[in-house]
This record gives structure tokens, sequence and C-alpha cells, in this order.
């Protein structure tokens, strides 16, 4: 495995890497590692640049120790602001039949299903634990969905529609 010692000018070349690679990850709508990533990144570079002025070993130590603290707080709290982000959007509801369900042989394509009542279609992501729910005729599910943060529905809840 190739050693390479964690220098000043390392860090703020892994600090443009990370950021480039947040700034990609976010275009993608993956908030949570993008978040995670740029939080690393400036943290990385700020340190970068304080090691480059302080060269006493005791101080790099230190800045090293914080360096990982700050990287595990990226980590929590980039869980935490994106969950958050989602969580902020109102729930609905929605009774329907089930239509186009779409078991995808991709595994960069998700497993899909339409919801389909009267007024609106929404469509939402398919597991295989919950497909004894779809042998009834019409199903309603709880949901909140934000299409800033998310590609699909976060689902609550799905009943029969029969239960009401």
């Amino acid at each position: 495995m190739l050693e390479e010692e964690l220098t000043s000018e390392n860090m703020i070349k892994y600090a443009s890497y990370s950021i480039i690679v947040s700034l990609f990850l976010l275009i993608f709508y993956e908030f949570e590692f993008g978040i995670m990533v740029l939080a690393t990144g400036i943290s990385l570079g700020i340190f970068g640049f304080f090691t480059k002025k302080h060269s006493n070993k005791l101080f790099i130590f230190l800045l090293k120790i914080i360096l990982m603290i700050f990287i595990g707080c990226s980590i929590y709290f980039s869980f935490e602001i994106s969950s958050y982000m989602r969580l902020k959007a109102p729930i609905q509801k929605i009774c329907g039949s089930v239509k186009n369900i779409n078991i995808s042989k991709n595994r960069h394509t998700p497993n899909t299903f339409e919801l389909v009542n009267k007024r609106k279609v929404v469509t939402f992501l398919y597991y295989q634990e919950d497909k004894e729910l779809f042998s009834s005729p019409n199903i309603c599910i709880e949901y909140a969905f934000d299409d800033r943060w998310e590609s699909y529905p976060r689902v609550f809840k799905i009943e029969s529609e029969s239960i009401h």
C-alpha cells in the first residue's frame, strides 16, 4: 500500500479533490454524501492552510486529531440536515389502484409502481416485501414528497382501502 504523509500540500490537494467530488454528488442529488464530502474538503483545506503557517509537530498532531473530529461531525450533520430537509415535506395521502409495476433488470434503475386515482398519478418505489398489499384492488398510501431533495416519495404507511 502506498503510504503518503498528510502534509499541508497534500491536505490542500485532497481538499480540492473532495470539493470537486462533492459538487458532482450535489449535481446528481446525492445530498447526504455531497454535504459530507464538501464539509470534509473545506475542513481539510482550512487545516492545510493552518499547517502551512505553523510547523510545530505537536500543533500538527493536534490539528490532525481535530480534523478527524470534524470529519466525524460532518458525516453526522450531513445525514441530520438531509433527513430534516426531507421530513419538512407535508404528509399527503392518496388512495387508488396500482398500475404499471416496473421491475428493473438494471441495478441502477429502481423498481417502481404507479398509484392511480381519479385526480392524479404518483410513482413510488416498489419493494418486494410489499407485494402482498398489492393483491387488494385499491390501496391507500401516506407519503411525503419534496422534489427538491428526492426523486421518489417517502412512504410512511401502506394499507388496503377496504380498512376505511
